[in-house]
């Protein structure tokens, strides 16, 4: 094992002692086509061989005057668009219906309730699974409630936190559920 040990040692050592840096075989191959391309060229010139006559175009030899400019067809005149909805439009009648009027006027005047918001944690079909986010979340001094819906197949139980009077106390909420790894979302209550 030591004869091996040397033999690598001995070897390592040639190769660091034996130059400086090895430029890579495909520089090598670049420079032999670089001066092969340059040799070529310098023979070329220095035997007098005559240059290929180029045929430059009659237009380029001489340009006696300009060309003109081909003609354009000519485009269709111009017209104004025509709108009728300016006409139809004071023609036309739509009816809504008083309830609407009055449930629209209550909300944009602020005469109803404002609206509040409810905090929805999670939806589970079993009930204990309910009860133990329910739980995870009374430890974290947040105050919920479980309600229970009707599907098509069986019964969600919902948690829910609120009502809650503004949005920015909704998003704060569901800021702070977030980061306490779940996916909660904010529902307008009716």
């Amino acid at each position: 094992m030591s004869g091996k040990r040397k033999g690598r040692r001995a070897q390592a050592t040639k190769k660091q002692s034996s130059g400086g840096w090895r430029p890579p075989g495909w520089i090598w191959l670049l420079v032999g086509i670089g001066l092969g391309a340059y040799g070529t060229v310098m023979l070329f010139l220095e035997s007098g061989a005559p240059m290929p006559d180029i045929e430059l175009p009659r237009a380029i030899l001489s340009s006696p005057e300009p060309a003109a400019e081909p003609e354009t067809p000519a485009l269709p005149p111009r017209t104004e668009p025509k709108f009728d909805f300016y006409s139809i439009l004071p023609k036309q009648e739509v009816v809504i219906p008083q309830e609407d009027i009055h449930s629209t006027d209550d909300r944009s005047t602020g005469t109803g309730p404002p609206p509040s918001w409810i905090v929805q944690v999670g939806s589970f079909r079993s009930f204990q699974d309910a009860d133990g986010v329910r739980a995870q979340l009374a430890l974290r001094g947040i105050e919920s409630h479980i309600s229970a819906r009707e599907g098509e197949t069986s019964t969600w139980h919902r948690v829910r936190v609120g009502p809650i009077k503004s949005r920015r106390e909704a998003d704060r909420l569901r800021s702070k559920l977030q980061r306490l790894n779940f996916q909660p979302m904010i529902l307008k209550s009716e």
